[in-house]
């Protein structure tokens, strides 16, 4: 099941501008309709991450979070470490291509409970991810 507290960790870098957006919003919608209520924490990352706010999901409407993600600027270079785990978030979401460019920093360390899930589409670094994704906790 779907944790009500997740973390979304969004490749907002230059090369973020070849995804396909489309499929990544049709796969959020089946997420977050599985999901049906709860909260996102959106990471958004570049050379440095940023914070992207706090969004509600409910009854599976994510409209704040999706109207946010449309608006993302794709620039910079990528680091896909630039985040801390919370405790309070259950499942961390990684959206990217996979392209790491910048930083030297490992990715964090999860807590025994959480799980991060990396998505991506045909042009990604596949190997990156499904280590990011398989690394042990």
């Amino acid at each position: 099941s779907i944790p009500s507290h997740i973390g979304l960790l969004w490749d907002a870098s230059a090369s973020g501008r070849k995804r396909d957006h489309a499929g990544e919003l049709e796969l959020m919608d089946l997420y977050f309709r599985t999901m049906g209520d709860g909260r996102v924490d959106l990471r958004l990352l570049r050379d440095r991450g940023i914070d992207g706010g706090s969004f509600p999901v409910r009854g599976g409407d994510w409209s704040a979070l999706r109207k946010a993600l449309t608006a993302v600027v794709y620039d910079g270079a990528t680091d896909l470490a630039d985040w801390t785990p919370a405790q309070a978030i259950g499942e961390y979401l990684l959206v990217s291509d996979g392209l790491q460019n910048y930083g030297t920093q490992a990715m964090p360390a999860l807590a025994s409970n959480q799980r991060l899930y990396a998505l991506a589409g045909t042009a990604a670094d596949a190997t990156r991810l499904a280590a990011l994704a398989e690394a042990p906790r």
